[in-house]
């Protein structure tokens, strides 16, 4: 941005050699300041080369997505509501737990009328035989 610096000082005596008075002189040179402050806000070349061009503006425009981009991407994303339903029939780590402490104590239950089971029917073959021996004996 520009800005305007000028000695007021000279420019006040130079006013007043030619045939103005001092109160007229400074009053001139304040409006001189007052008007330079707006120079402040002028655009200059220089800072005009570094605004993209309108080509850069159309590259970048192109490479935007347009409504009916984003309506179509956003039907494929899940809504808030129907998130938090499928949310609900996931299990937690405490139902995993849960149904893992479930599981274990029904395979131990298996396992003893395994156990129990063959040995009964080694019982019973055992005293079939015995009694079978007795009668052919």
């Amino acid at each position: 941005m520009t800005t305007l610096t000028f000695d007021t000082h000279a420019v006040v005596k130079s006013i007043q050699d030619a045939g103005a008075d001092e109160s007229l002189a400074e009053s001139i040179v304040s409006a001189i300041q007052a008007g330079t402050g707006y120079l402040g806000d002028l655009v200059t070349k220089a800072d005009l080369k570094n605004f993209p061009t309108k080509a850069d503006l159309k590259a970048d425009l192109e490479n935007c997505a347009t409504k009916a981009d984003l309506k179509a991407e956003l039907e494929n994303f899940a809504t808030k509501t129907a998130l938090k339903e499928e949310l609900e029939n996931c299990a937690t780590k405490a139902d995993l737990k849960s149904l893992e402490d479930r599981m274990t104590a029904r395979m131990t239950i298996l396992e003893q009328r395994m156990t129990i089971r063959p040995g009964v029917m080694m019982v019973a073959v055992a005293g079939l035989s015995l009694g079978i021996a007795k009668l052919l004996f």
